[in-house]
């Protein structure tokens, strides 16, 4: 391994000071079919501040890692870790959720206006789906939260916290230590269960 400062796979370092850090999301971009590379992507990140009790979403420049906004998120709840996991929708909108009982948090990635709603379930892993709904996971089961309406659905669908979705309405939610569970969105119910396939290591 190279010394950090010369390791030639770091395209830029941006340091931060809070207690701690957690959520990275990046957005897409938009695709330059003349260079045929995404651009103007951007990164989406947390910081929470112990000692001051603030906890701030910064949006970075993905191509230089300067920090292009900053937004002060009140009336989350105290914790060590503030903001745990983080995901982007379609719109390049921010969701963060927190790892226990408390709140979901939502940035707009025009105005930069933010909401900040009561979550259904303990939090683990979260993503957002094709459809826009946001999934808080954790141990207790899946939680799918309605932008809309604002309201949870929970699916009683035990994992250890890591989920994710495929675009095509199926959620996969992760288990410890070598399986997943395949989940139908529309129904929150299991249809499947996976086992992750092991690297053999070379003889």
């Amino acid at each position: 391994f190279l010394p950090w400062g010369v390791e030639e796979c770091v395209a830029w370092f941006t340091p931060m000071n809070y207690t701690s850090q957690r959520p990275v999301a990046w957005t897409a971009g938009s695709f330059n079919e003349n260079s045929c590379a995404w651009e103007n992507s951007k990164v989406w990140t947390s910081g929470n501040n112990l000692q001051n009790g603030t906890v701030d979403v910064l949006r970075l420049n993905g191509q230089t890692g300067a920090i292009e906004d900053k937004v002060e998120v009140m009336g989350v709840g105290a914790d060590y870790y503030g903001l745990y996991g983080a995901a982007v929708d379609a719109k390049g909108n921010m969701w963060a959720s927190q790892l226990s009982q408390q709140s979901l948090v939502f940035v707009d990635g025009e105005t930069l206006q933010y909401k900040v709603w009561p979550m259904a379930l303990p939090g683990y892993g979260m993503t957002v789906d094709s459809k826009g709904y946001v999934w808080v996971c954790a141990y207790q089961g899946a939680g799918r939260f309605d932008p809309v309406t604002e309201t949870w659905q929970i699916a009683n669908v035990e994992g250890s916290g890591g989920c994710m979705e495929d675009g095509n309405g199926t959620l996969y939610v992760g288990v410890f230590p070598d399986h997943f569970k395949v989940i139908d969105e529309a129904t929150g119910t299991i249809t499947g269960v996976g086992r992750y396939l092991k690297q053999q290591n070379p003889a």
